[in-house]
């Protein structure tokens, strides 16, 4: 599903957390708790443009 943004993805594929579809894709290569506190760490295989977009749609 190229060029389909996660927001739209999750709403298409109910239940499914966008950062599984991302992994899917392709465009989620790795993720993993902080050992010594909250947070995680994310890494993306894609351009900074379309990480922007993805991380904007995460906060809506």
């Amino acid at each position: 599903m190229p060029g389909v943004r996660c927001r739209t993805q999750g709403e298409r594929f109910r239940g499914v957390h966008p950062g599984r579809l991302l992994y899917a894709e392709g465009k989620l290569f790795a993720t993993g708790p902080w050992a010594d506190g909250p947070g995680a760490l994310l890494v993306f295989a894609v351009e900074r443009a379309e990480l922007e977009g993805i991380l904007e749609d995460d906060q809506q």
